[in-house]
């Protein structure tokens, strides 16, 4: 029986190649400046259609500027969404990738919503969103 043998440069440089990635894996996962971000950004169009969306029957021709007006408000209170997510949000670093859990209530507007995101590879991944 022959033993195989291994190529020791193969092994190097799959050794490098796995360490290159663990490394670009460290240095692209999102912080949670970057999440907060991408949040505001995802709420406030969440809300707009939301807002808009529960207008009494009678008022639906008026949802195109409920949107217009709705998008301006949000717009000027961005920064407050941004420093109530942050202050509403669990970050779980696992140094690869994080792992946010955010649970918002903006009553009377809109119900009680828990978010879990993934950050990764500079990109965020909401996997679940529970309505209360």
């Amino acid at each position: 029986m022959k033993a195989i043998s291994w190529n020791k440069n193969a092994i190097s440089w799959g050794g490098l190649g796995v360490g290159v990635v663990a490394i670009a894996f460290l240095f692209s996962n999102p912080g949670s400046e970057q999440y907060e971000d991408y949040a505001v950004d995802h709420l406030t169009e969440a809300l707009e259609a939301e807002i808009c969306q529960q207008l009494p029957s009678q008022f639906k021709q008026f949802s195109q500027q409920c949107r217009s007006l709705g998008k301006t408000m949000l717009d000027i209170s961005k920064p407050q969404l941004q420093t109530l997510i942050g202050k509403r949000t669990e970050r779980y670093n696992y140094g690869f990738f994080s792992i946010y859990h955010t649970t918002l209530a903006l009553e009377p507007l809109t119900p009680t919503y828990k978010f879990e995101t993934v950050g990764v590879l500079q990109q965020f991944y909401i996997y679940r969103v529970e309505e209360r």
